[in-house]
Order: structure tokens, then sequence, then C-alpha cells
């Protein structure tokens, strides 16, 4: 990843480079898939689309005509080709395509590269502006190492508690996702209100409004972790934390990205002690166009480590 030449690196931020045309297409796409089909829009450049679907098409011929298997997203997409299970009963017939792989891999991919990276800088900016949160946070990752004989077991992330906290705070003040569509499945009326949504209706759900509105987080503007204690969160309505979107449609890949972003977040603050430096910018910048919220000029922290008592 240190590699500014590695092709994967290149294209990936040609993918995620923000863009008005990024932004109208992806919205466009959303709110009116058969104009957007009609015009022929794509938020992807097709240059990146290519290099990736080709990519994944190597991967998945080099591992069939190999005869390998691997433990990843790209195998299990390959295993659901050769047996779709629906409710336990085999269907095979019924067959992932190639394309179906390639598709499903490449969205995942995508998925897992910005959020988690993106999320993992704004939460060590957070715990630069809040050294007491961090040294809290510290104490906890080091105390359930100790627990767990320093070993990073699936058990050992998921007793970091709170890292969820802190790493929740994060996305519920800085989330990529401004807002979310959602088609309506069936007639609803409002409670208490004359609005009827009417079946197939598109909605659009202001996530980041609802994240800063006081009526449910005290102080939105606060980084304040303690908002996703067990107690507190008992105390919010129900739709009012869409984190990773909400319904039948929530984010496939938040196992994942959960634990990725616990298991980088324990190795950097139980190694590192993180601080502002000279260019970072207090508060942040946020570019203007792209589909996410993004830093303009990125986050710039200082690292220094961990002197051991």
């Amino acid at each position: 990843m240190t590699d500014e030449d590695n092709e994967f690196r290149k294209y990936t931020k040609l993918l995620l480079k923000p863009s008005f045309r990024l932004i109208f297409t992806y919205l466009l796409q959303l709110i009116s898939p058969k104009m957007s089909s009609i015009l022929k829009l794509s938020s992807t450049p097709p240059e990146v689309m290519e290099y990736f679907n080709s990519s994944f098409k190597n991967v998945i011929e080099y591992r069939e005509k190999n005869n390998l298997n691997r433990n990843d997203v790209a195998q299990t997409l390959m295993q659901a080709r050769k047996e779709l299970v629906l409710n336990n009963i085999s269907y095979p017939e019924e067959k992932f395509t190639e394309m179906d792989i390639i598709s499903n891999a490449v969205l995942m991919y995508f998925a897992g590269a910005e959020p988690v990276s993106d999320t993992l800088a704004f939460c060590l900016y957070e715990l630069a502006m809040n050294k007491h949160i961090q040294d809290k946070l510290r104490e906890h990752i080091n105390r359930l190492k100790e627990k767990h004989g320093g070993e990073f077991s699936n058990d050992y992330l998921m007793d970091l508690y709170y890292a969820d906290m802190v790493l929740t705070e994060t996305l519920r003040k800085v989330n990529g996702t401004i807002v979310l569509f959602r088609v309506a499945t069936k007639a609803y009326q409002v409670p208490n209100s004359s609005l009827i949504i009417e079946k197939g209706q598109k909605i659009i759900i202001p996530t980041y409004s609802i994240h800063h509105d006081p009526k449910y987080y005290t102080n939105p503007d606060v980084f304040d972790p303690e908002r996703f204690s067990l107690e507190e969160k008992s105390k919010r309505l129900s739709g009012t934390e869409l984190l990773f979107g909400d319904g039948p449609r929530f984010c496939v890949g938040k196992r994942l990205a959960e634990l990725e972003m616990k298991l980088g977040l324990s190795e950097i603050i139980s190694k590192f002690e993180v601080s502002p430096c000279v260019k970072t910018e207090i508060p942040i910048q946020f570019a203007k166009a792209g589909g996410a919220i993004r830093p303009k000029n990125g986050i710039w922290l200082s690292l220094k480590p961990v002197v051991a008592v």
C-alpha cells in the first residue's frame, strides 16, 4: 500500500476521487435508474471498472484452473455459484454467473476500501482532540489484550466494547453516508399524521441530519462515545441510529467493517499516542464534491510510540 505505482492503489484512488460528476451520477442512479440507464451514465470511470473486472476474472480463472481454495469473499461467491442454497434446499440449476461473482467481489472491495480507512482516520483525529477518551481506550485495549494472552482472536475483538462505542460515535459524527434511499414495499401512514407513503414511492432518509439532531443526540457536535453505552442506546427511538443503514437492505459488510476497524484501532492505540501536529486542520475542512464526506486536505496527525511503564 506504500507503493505509489501499485496499480490496485492507483485505480482505487481514481475511483474515490471526489467530483461533481460522481455525485450527480450516483444520485441519478438512485433516484431514476431508468434515466441513468438511458443516458448510459456510470459513477465508476470505465477504465477503473475494466481493470477491476479483469483482475477478479483472472483470480477466478486461476483458482478454477489450479483447483485452489482461499478463505475470502471471492471463494465464498465461487462456492455459491457451484451450489446455490436457499432455505437449506439446493438448486443446482440456479448458479451465479461469472459476472455475478466479479460484480459482488468488486462491490465488497469498494465498500471496504474507503469507509474503513476514512472512519479510522476520523476516529484517530477525534482521539487526538480528546486525549482523555484516547487514554481510556488504550487502558481498555491493554487490559483485554492481557486477558486474552496478547492474541488477536475473534473473542478478543468481540470483547472490545469501548472500541465499539468509540467507532460508533465516530460514524455518528462523520458518516460517509449522508442520505439513504429506499422504496416503500407497502402503503404506510406516518403515525400522528395524515401523510401516507404509497407503495413503490421512493424515500430519501437524511441520515446525517438525524445523527446531528439534538432531539436524539444532545450536543451533537461533541465527540462522546458514552452515547452508545447500553443504557444510553436504550433511551433512543428506533431508527435514529443509521450508521450502516436499516431494514432488509442493511449493509452486508457491517460485521467485516467493524472487525477491520477494531483490529486497526487496537493496534494503533496500543502502540502509539496520537496527537495533533502543525499540519492538523482544526476543524477539518470537508470536500465539497463527491459521494461521501471526506477531508478536503487529508488528516494529518502525530504518532508517538507509547513508552511501557
